[in-house]
């Protein structure tokens, strides 16, 4: 029998079917915390969830993970990327030729 024949649905508040595997998740992955926010903030998030026919929590879950997609999380470093091409060199390079000196004082083209 698998996880889906096992765990009956049940009716929610709001009219649709709720999945149980659903709050099992909830149960074992989520962290119940308390935040402190100002009024105004939080009836901003309670209205605007009303409209939207969600719970204020949800919205805040969903804030934290933008929040740590956008500033957290690790981002591509140079090495992970890969050289782009420009193109072949605009004259062959001789021996004479001081590159260092080129791109230290701007003499370049």
């Amino acid at each position: 029998m698998s996880l889906n024949e096992a765990t009956p649905k049940t009716k929610t508040l709001g009219g649709g079917l709720d999945d149980q595997r659903d709050k099992i998740h909830l149960l074992k992955y989520m962290k119940t915390i308390s935040v402190n926010v100002s009024e105004p903030v939080y009836e901003d998030f309670q209205r605007f969830a009303e409209k939207m026919d969600r719970k204020a929590s949800e919205l805040i879950r969903e804030a934290m993970e933008a929040y740590r997609q956008q500033h957290m999380l690790r981002r591509t470093s140079l090495r992970d990327r890969r050289p782009a091409s420009v193109g072949g060199p605009i004259k062959p390079i001789t021996a004479e030729d001081d590159l260092l000196g080129e791109m230290l004082h701007d003499l370049r083209d």
